[in-house]
């Protein structure tokens, strides 16, 4: 009786959701709020892009003229939209979404760590971030029990003197209710630009590990696939990226691969993924839906969302029921005007890209 019972509610569930098609921020499922915050059967995740804070595309067309003036001018309009962007507003909003979510797993994108000193220019201007500290004492801050799960380097830029950024993907997991398990993969992709010139580094890479939830065990994979350059088209590159991901977790009853993925519904990267078993959780739960996810403004200071794209995803292979789909439900986070949160000039949005959350119903 208690598996039939199990069954009507998620037939129940699927059934309401179903009558569901439009692309208003409503959930996805009719889960009750202790349910949301994951019990027996269920895992929670969660996969958001933080946002460096800045206009990094600004500074390096900037760059590109190789006029050095210009690049000081851009670099301290940039470094003013910092200060508008504050981190510890945003790691707050970020926290308070974590603690009305509870995802037992979290992957962060664009997780940053900027030092910037124009003092050997004439010009009085000393900018420092870690963005991770301050987003773990936020945590902590609201009794949240999360720890770092594994990190990944992707970024190191040293464009010019007194100015270093480096980007970090990090997985985070909640110590009450995930237990992590081995090995953890803390990898750069084998497929890279590398260097492409004017003291950038890019080599994006990935990170994954299992985690034991209520006794079942889910392999758990975060990644910020690499981005179109200017006008070059590097979407064979984001499907290779993708493909060492899915053949090296491969093994795996159940799994999940979430993040930025810099692409597209329907392209090379989103077939490997499809065509290996992964559902992409938006088009199963939200169907008719658009799901944008990208994105705000630089500065955070857009009244309303206008978003664009749908390039962040989470991807579940393992958990189809007898609809033979994916059970469960997702939504948006940091998509809501009411999401705004007050920041020391006007209020922000958490990040430039929307963040989604997925509870996953094991069958």
């Amino acid at each position: 009786m208690r598996n039939v019972s199990r069954m009507v509610s998620i037939g129940a569930a699927l059934l309401l959701l179903s009558c569901a098609a439009d692309d208003a921020n409503a959930p996805s499922m009719a889960l009750s709020p202790s349910n949301a915050r994951g019990g027996a059967d269920r895992l929670v995740v969660m996969t958001q892009n933080f946002y460096v804070g800045a206009d990094v595309d600004a500074i390096l067309a900037a760059l590109a003229t190789g006029d050095q003036q210009l690049v000081l001018t851009v670099l301290l309009q940039q470094v003013q939209v910092l200060k508008q962007t504050d981190v510890a507003t945003r790691a707050g909003a970020l926290a308070d979404a974590i603690a009305k979510t509870r995802p037992h797993v979290v992957g962060l994108q664009e997780v940053s760590k900027i030092d910037i000193d124009l003092t050997w220019a004439g010009i009085p201007v000393v900018f420092s971030a870690d963005f991770l500290p301050v987003i773990m004492q936020a945590l902590q801050d609201r009794g949240l029990p999360y720890q770092v799960a594994g990190s990944i380097l992707n970024i190191d830029a040293q464009p010019v003197t007194g100015v270093r950024l480096r980007d970090y993907d990090v997985m985070l997991y909640d110590t009450e209710r995930a237990i992590p398990g081995s090995p953890v993969i803390q990898k750069l992709f084998e497929n890279n630009l590398g260097d492409p010139g004017i003291g950038v580094s890019l080599n994006r890479g990935w990170v994954s590990r299992p985690f034991t939830v209520d006794g079942k065990t889910y392999q758990v994979a975060s990644t910020h696939l690499e981005d179109d350059l200017g006008v070059t088209d590097l979407s064979q590159l984001r499907m290779a990226q993708m493909a060492e991901i899915v053949q090296t977790i491969a093994g795996a009853e159940r799994a999940v691969i979430m993040g930025d993925l810099n692409d597209n519904e329907g392209s090379a990267m989103y077939q490997v993924a499809s065509q290996n078993g992964y559902a992409d959780l938006w088009r199963t739960l939200r169907p008719g839906t658009t799901g944008l996810t990208c994105c705000h403004e630089s500065d955070l200071s857009n009244p309303q969302p206008n978003m664009n794209e749908r390039i962040d995803f989470i991807f579940a292979r393992g958990f189809e029921g007898p609809p033979d789909r994916a059970m469960g439900k997702i939504d948006r986070v940091n998509y809501d005007p009411s999401e705004k949160v007050k920041g020391p000039f006007y209020p922000l949005w958490t990040s430039d890209h929307a963040g989604l959350v997925g509870t996953l119903l094991m069958p």
